[in-house]
């Protein structure tokens, strides 16, 4: 196993984003990129009591100043969720590794198919992005056990009618 660079990022944005989900913004202290990324992609948060979390990055890839996230708070999980809700404010500090991706975009010609539920939605919001700005014949279908679905304005924003 390789050593994954872990990052002190600053929390420079937090906004509900539906469900009790909520939108992280990370941005380093004093580097102006951050490492480069692909649709799909995803990072860890190291927490303080020594836990790691998984987060799908949900920004437009191409930007490489900021990294954003979004987080549901699981009422009945093992606390990694309700301790982000909590602590992590505007203004505090989060130790982020670098980006990887084992659930990569495939580049083809043909139609795409992107199918989510829930919070599982997270992957895939870059990746219907990626395939808006080419542009490409995609469809996203999204189930939710709410009509306050987390990310859904972002998804209408970024498929339109493809939704």
């Amino acid at each position: 196993m390789t050593a994954r660079v872990i990052m002190k990022l600053d929390v420079v944005g937090r906004e509900p984003a539906g469900d009790g989900t909520i939108r992280l913004t990370f941005k380093h202290p004093w580097r102006e990129t951050l490492p480069e990324w692909t649709p799909g992609a995803h990072v860890d948060l190291r927490l303080p009591d020594g836990k790691i979390r998984q987060y799908s990055l949900i920004g437009d890839h191409r930007r490489r100043d900021v990294y954003a996230v979004a987080v549901k708070n699981e009422i009945n999980g093992r606390g990694g969720s309700r301790w982000i809700h909590e602590a992590l404010i505007p203004g505090s500090r989060a130790h982020v590794t670098a980006p990887r991706n084992t659930f990569s975009l495939s580049d083809h010609d043909g139609r795409t198919i992107l199918i989510a539920g829930g919070i599982g939605v997270t992957p895939l919001i870059s990746m219907a992005r990626a395939l808006a700005e080419r542009p490409a014949d995609f469809v996203f279908h999204y189930c939710s056990r709410t009509e306050q679905a987390s990310l859904l304005d972002d998804l209408r924003a970024i498929c339109g009618e493809r939704l």
